[in-house]
């Protein structure tokens, strides 16, 4: 009867044994739909919600189509509160995408020409275009280049951008 219990406690071990990869791997998985789910609610509310809609259309057509961020254009103080609008947004999704709650291949995909013009725009103050896009003028001190303001854009700038070049993350 001992030998019975004992037989029965090293089965049962041995099943547990066996199944904990299957749960990590189940938890894993989760995570990962988890943080596709809330990536893809974060970029659509950014690419596609009214509200984003509307300031980017605001910010274009003060800025000519986005080309133009001359310090003349940015004294609008509408216009510069638009723009913290716009970068507070991408702030959020970039804390949320270091902290690894946001799938990064989902966001490096959708928003990474995003974040390489806004951040050299109003972060870094360098002009510069996109591969195929318009080229863009900007100014020399420009409003949020203080290194403390937009900490997480600034991470994933340099992670995602080293040494300040374009890298092409839209097959993703």
């Amino acid at each position: 009867m001992a030998r019975l219990k004992y037989i029965l406690e090293l089965l049962a071990a041995a099943a547990t044994t066996l199944a904990l990869p299957f749960g990590v791997y189940q938890l894993w998985q989760t995570n990962r739909t988890l943080a596709l789910e809330r990536a893809n609610q974060a970029v659509s509310h950014f690419l596609g919600s009214d509200e984003m809609l509307e300031l980017a259309k605001r910010i274009r057509s003060k800025t000519n189509g986005g080309t133009q961020y001359t310090a003349d254009i940015m004294k609008d103080s509408e216009l510069r509160g638009d723009v913290n609008n716009y970068l507070n947004n991408l702030e959020q999704i970039a804390y949320f995408t270091n902290k690894k709650l946001y799938d990064l291949e989902l966001i490096q995909g959708q928003l990474a020409n995003i974040i390489y013009k806004q951040a050299n725009v109003h972060l870094l103050c360098n002009d510069g275009s996109l591969p195929g896009g318009e080229p863009w003028k900007t100014y020399s001190e420009c409003s949020f280049r203080n290194a403390n303001q937009f900490p997480e854009l600034r991470k994933v700038y340099s992670a995602w951008f080293p040494h300040g070049k374009f890298v092409d993350y839209s097959d993703r």
